[in-house]
């Protein structure tokens, strides 16, 4: 699907009278164009923004929901946008260009935040995927300036270990071919059941056309490594951070989270919910893991 690139005005979808929902494409710096996704209260004042990273396979829009029923309503201005090879995204489903360009597009969603709401706060929530460019991004990029930071970080189940990390002989063969052939794509065997107990949530991805199961060798790579290092460097994280994480996850394994913890400072906090799987925050008991997002974004808004 390509981008319509002169299509960057934007495009309000009137679903619910009291909040402006718009997309648009916008054109971040070194050309990279994305679409966007932003919810905004009619009425209440913003109090702050959260910045959505979503997960693999899946796309801004997914966190309408999200956005609609539990933080516009409460002051948050919510922006999304689409990965690289994902939901309107230009490019073959789950291919990159380079796992530094998606820490590029984070930093470009934060400034996008700054110049939309100069006097506000800007949180990051990142989901998975999106956890993991979360807090790579807030350790990697720590010495720009403050502008271009979070002042808070949510990471739900981020993407530090999973249950299909390859080893051995395997993994020299994986490697190999990342190098010579990084833009093969493999699946990754999610299936709705794996990611949610709420059935509901579970028809919503078979039916969602822009949702994919595609990876490609070098975005996978990338993601075991970067996983890996964030918790080699968790310490350096000093950015207030909660990480969420479900007992029942199956693809981003809570263990990779602990491991983090052990290392991290004194500026994150950890939450186990018990018995909840990947997307916590979807399932049947899934408010509680939202409410504890609100509590936290809550306490940093100044």
């Amino acid at each position: 699907m390509a981008p319509r690139v002169n299509e960057l005005s934007d495009s309000p979808v009137a679903l619910d009278s009291s909040i402006l929902y718009e997309t648009r494409w916008i054109q971040w710096p070194g050309s990279a164009c994305r679409f966007l996704h932003s919810w905004k209260s009619r009425s209440t004042p913003v109090k702050a923004t959260i910045c959505i990273v979503h997960g693999l396979g899946e796309h801004g829009g997914r966190y309408d929901g999200l956005a609609r029923d539990h933080l516009v309503g409460r002051g948050f201005h919510v922006l999304a946008y689409d990965q690289q090879g994902h939901g309107q995204d230009a490019g073959a489903r789950g291919v990159i260009s380079c796992y530094d360009a998606l820490l590029d597009d984070v930093g470009n969603l934060i400034q996008l935040s700054r110049q939309e709401s100069p006097d506000k706060p800007c949180m990051l929530l990142g989901h998975s995927m999106g956890g993991n460019l979360a807090i790579n991004y807030s350790i990697r990029r720590s010495g720009l300036p403050a502008t271009a930071m979070a002042d808070a970080i949510v990471a739900s189940s981020p993407l530090f270990r999973t249950t299909k990390e390859p080893k051995g002989l395997f993994n020299s063969i994986a490697r190999a071919a990342a190098r010579f052939a990084p833009n093969f794509r493999i699946s990754t065997g999610l299936k709705p059941e794996m990611l949610t107990d709420n059935r509901i949530e579970q028809e919503k991805v078979q039916q969602d056309s822009l949702y994919h199961d595609r990876v490609s060798l070098r975005l996978g790579a990338a993601l075991i490594d970067s996983g890996r290092w964030a918790i080699e460097n968790a310490g350096r994280l000093n950015i207030p951070t909660l990480v969420t994480h479900g007992t029942s996850d199956c693809i981003t394994i809570p263990d990779g989270t602990r491991q983090f913890m052990a290392r991290a400072s004194s500026a994150c906090t950890f939450e186990f919910f018990d018995g909840q799987q990947h997307e916590s925050f979807r399932d049947c008991n899934g408010t509680r893991v939202i409410q504890r997002w609100i509590a936290f974004f809550g306490s940093h808004c100044g």
